[in-house]
């Protein structure tokens, strides 16, 4: 899988591109672009063989479709991207996304989220596995 998309309402959306994989099929690193009307931020997230791939959440996500107190969460080992997930008692689905500033001459930041329904969870777990796992 090339890309794996969120899309959400109003043109919203967070688009994860550009892996890389080491000779020991480990994501070395990924693309993640924010995208929506007026607006587009994007960085290039490195993953350390000490880390863990956004599948990972997305994964514990799809476990607790029914809901979760509380927020799940998951971010770089080095800094670039944060996910938050929070639900609803109706069964939606927010994950912000940010994309702090980190460095010592990078002065900006930028940060937006994504709705999903608890139902689409299953899919989207699938899907990032198919991104971020070699061989998936």
């Amino acid at each position: 899988m090339e890309q794996f998309i969120l899309k959400s309402e109003h043109d919203a959306k967070v688009i994860f591109r550009s892996r890389r994989f080491d000779n020991n099929k480990w994501l070395e690193s990924f693309t993640v672009e924010l995208e929506a009307p007026d607006f587009r931020a994007s960085v290039q997230v490195e993953n350390p063989g000490y880390g863990h791939s956004p599948s990972q959440l997305f994964q514990r996500l799809a476990e607790q479709w029914s809901g979760w107190k509380g927020s799940e969460t998951w971010h770089s080992m080095e800094g670039e991207l944060e996910i938050e997930a929070t639900c609803d008692a109706t069964g939606h689905v927010k994950l912000a996304l940010r994309i702090p500033g980190y460095g010592e001459f990078l002065r900006w930041s930028a940060s937006m989220w994504v709705a999903v329904e608890a139902g689409q969870l299953e899919r989207l777990a699938q899907e990032a596995r198919a991104f971020f796992v070699a061989d998936a």
